[in-house]
């Protein structure tokens, strides 16, 4: 008994008190990772390898189209009028006016699509602005947001002005 009393005043005198209360704290450290953390982790790495459920149908489906020829060329203008027309659509379901759209082609990617970058001022309130946004993006699969600049002319107005910036993605057959 004096021998492990000697021991623990020689560990006391070595590591201090500090380092004598840090044994047990690590020990619970370690088995709160085992028991909690580990299995939470296999968890999460399976629900990573899951496909992502949710409706994966769109009114849009992406286009195809060439742009060797020429009447392959005039299709794809019409696939951008009909995107154009169902961003301006969604405008209307959201009971927000487009007054001016603004688009033009900022990009060939090397990927095979040609990138057409669409900027529309609009003045309307907070929640009909992002009710048109989530339904844009829903209904054209093949355009991103870039950019959404807000601005209020008072704190207490409803009205907020908004610049938005799309980019609309053209897939091409070579």
């Amino acid at each position: 008994m004096k021998r492990l009393l000697w021991i623990s005043m020689h560990l006391v005198d070595r590591i201090g008190w500090s380092g004598l209360l840090s044994i047990p704290v690590f020990a619970f450290a370690s088995l709160f990772y085992i028991a909690a953390l580990l299995p939470l982790q296999s968890e999460m790495q399976a629900l990573a390898h899951q496909q992502p459920v949710g409706d994966t149908s769109s009114t849009v489906s992406p286009v195809q189209v060439s742009v060797s020829e020429p009447e392959q060329a005039s299709a794809l203008n019409e696939h951008l009028e009909d995107y154009l027309k169902q961003i301006y659509e969604s405008g209307i379901n959201a009971g927000l006016p487009i007054k001016r759209m603004d688009y033009r082609m900022v990009a060939e990617a090397g990927g095979g699509s040609l990138q057409y970058q669409i900027s529309m001022p609009l003045t309307h309130s907070y929640p009909g602005i992002r009710t048109f946004i989530a339904d844009v993006l829903h209904r054209v699969p093949v355009l991103s947001l870039d950019q959404v600049q807000l601005s209020r002319k008072r704190i207490a107005d409803p009205v907020v002005e908004a610049e938005l910036r799309f980019t609309l993605f053209l897939p091409v057959r070579p």
